[in-house]
């Protein structure tokens, strides 16, 4: 009842609870040590719930601003990197799942494409409805469904403490782009 006041401050509070009738009650992780399903991909769908009512530039910042909360924060609150899988029982309801779990949900969207990985969702809700899951399931019914294989994603970012390391070794630059010299 103290988040229906007749405004607008909870509605993000709000996606993330109805979105639970699909990532909780429709497939609910299997054991504590995967809430990353349910409260992570819920938090996703506050960032979904902004981009359609606010657009792709709210959206962004939305995920922008989780991101650096994934990187400085969620360790040091944790008190240590965790990985999603496999969460310790102190940390279920933690900054890990809650802050991490969306910023992975989100690469993955971006690894996948918008196409791919909502056909993935649906067929991880639909394979496992009214069920129990896993992230190894997430993983291979996303996979089954969309023909990417994820092993090495999911190793990386789901089963693994901390975040994977980027190095760039050098860069080309096009001036005028690409469209110049093809």
């Amino acid at each position: 009842k103290a988040f229906i006041d007749g405004t607008l401050n909870y509605q993000t509070l709000w996606a993330h609870e109805l979105s639970h009738m699909w990532w909780g009650d429709k497939v609910t992780c299997e054991t504590e040590q995967d809430m990353w399903l349910n409260e992570g991909f819920a938090v996703f769908n506050e960032f979904l719930f902004t981009e359609h009512v606010y657009g792709a530039t709210a959206y962004k910042n939305a995920v922008r601003t989780n991101h650096r909360k994934a990187l400085h924060l969620s360790h040091i609150i944790d008190g240590n990197y965790h990985a999603l899988n496999n969460i310790p029982h102190a940390y279920t309801y933690g900054k890990t799942v809650y802050v991490n779990g969306p910023d992975i949900a989100h690469t993955l969207r971006n690894m996948m494409s918008d196409s791919l990985f909502f056909v993935g969702c649906r067929a991880y809700m639909n394979n496992r409805a009214y069920g129990n899951a896993n992230s190894a399931q997430l993983r291979d019914d996303l996979a089954s469904s969309t023909g990417i294989n994820l092993t090495s994603f999911f190793n990386d970012w789901v089963f693994t403490e901390g975040f994977p390391h980027f190095s760039i070794d050098s860069v080309v630059y096009f001036p005028g782009g690409l469209d110049h010299y093809f």
